[in-house]
């Protein structure tokens, strides 16, 4: 269809394909998500923090012609989470579902050092948690039109097990550990809220590392974006499980 004389008042999804939102959007899963869901007929709005990488990726998309769309997101700062979403619904259409693939890799060790806690847990909870829950009140009325899905990139560090924090203490993945945990309980939080609204929400839990090509305890981020697929259409997975932790 010819953008110029399209009816639509979204010029940037003249089709009114369902939107998905991937925030924290990278070379990776981030990806591999966009072509699995572009692949199906969505738009792709794609949120991260540098500008430059995410239009490379935006031109990339629509290489393979996947309608995508690049919006430079603080994903720790809801104000900015926010203004991403509205500019989304603005000029993509109404959300379907969001994606999110942020994290906060900060407070190595939580105990030494003289980083203020407050500011170390702020930003910990805030890509893991604040910047999530802010864009699901952004676009609730639109989730729940479209009877949509919230997917959340989760890890095997969120684990309540003894082996697992010493994992996280020895490989100094203590805020990482912390923010996956917390993130892991607001999703849990969040199905239950929203399950009545018909609005699915469900968990890919990481274990390991993620690479281009898999191995051995290595997840191909192919397989996480099976993984959302896979639970964006069942409806009925809440967590699915990915590699192992060594």
């Amino acid at each position: 269809m010819n953008e110029t004389i399209s009816n639509s008042p979204h010029q940037w999804n003249t089709q009114e394909l369902p939107v998905v939102v991937i925030a924290g959007y990278g070379p990776s899963i981030g990806e591999s998500t966009a072509r699995q869901f572009g692949s199906k007929g969505y738009a792709i709005a794609c949120l991260g923090r540098t500008q430059n990488k995410l239009l490379d990726s935006v031109q990339e998309l629509k290489a393979s012609k996947i309608t995508a769309a690049a919006f430079v997101t603080d994903c720790g700062d809801t104000r900015s989470v926010k203004e991403a979403i509205q500019q989304v619904q603005s000029h993509l259409g109404r959300i379907s579902v969001i994606v999110w693939n942020a994290a906060s890799y900060v407070g190595s060790d939580l105990v030494s050092g003289n980083d203020d806690p407050s500011e170390i847990l702020n930003q910990i909870v805030g890509v893991g948690c604040a910047g999530l829950l802010a864009s699901i009140q952004e676009a609730y009325e639109d989730l729940k039109a479209t009877k949509g899905t919230i997917l959340i990139t989760g890890g095997g560090l969120s684990g309540y097990d003894q082996k697992v924090n010493q994992i996280a203490v020895n490989n100094s993945w203590m805020g990482l550990a912390f923010c996956k945990s917390s993130q892991r309980k607001l999703a849990g939080l969040l199905h239950a809220r929203l399950k009545p609204d018909g609005v699915m929400v469900g968990t890919v839990i990481i274990s390991g590392a993620v690479r281009v090509g898999g191995g051995l305890d290595v997840t191909d981020p192919d397989d996480v974006a099976t993984a959302f697929w896979e639970i964006h259409q069942s409806r009925h997975k809440q967590e699915v499980h990915l590699g192992s932790l060594t």
